[in-house]
């Protein structure tokens, strides 16, 4: 009988920071320095894997540090936690390099946004 059991996949399983005795459960060679949440999120929904974000959790070891974990319902994942795990650090450089272009072109387009009202409020203080 199937196990219907979830998947929680915590930040500390892929810090390059961490020892394995502080949570870390993937090799440093495939690491990433202080992954976020929403890039463990990212990751996993480019997997096809549908997860739950809990933002209030945190992981035993690391009790001080509230960064959130993941939910992932066992029923849509027939892989263990291990290979879903592996999966994840494959493809997480590529989700934090996704999130960083989004994070630069939304910057972009602030800054677009305050350079047009700059030239607004010139054109109406020049005008009086």
């Amino acid at each position: 009988m199937k196990e219907t059991r979830a998947y929680l996949i915590y930040p500390e399983y892929f810090d390059k920071n961490l020892p394995r005795s502080k949570g870390r459960k993937v090799p440093l060679s495939k690491c990433v320095k202080n992954p976020k949440l929403r890039e463990l999120e990212l990751a996993a929904k480019k997997l096809g894997l549908s997860v739950q974000v809990q933002k209030r959790n945190h992981h035993p070891a690391n009790w001080f540090r509230q960064r959130g974990r993941l939910f992932i319902p066992n029923a849509r994942v027939s892989a263990t936690k291990r290979t879903v795990i592996k999966k994840i650090a494959k493809v997480l450089p590529a989700a934090r390099k996704i999130l960083a272009r989004e994070k630069a072109q939304k910057r972009l387009k602030e800054k677009r946004k305050r350079k047009d009202t700059e030239k607004y409020l010139e054109k109406v203080l020049k005008g009086k």
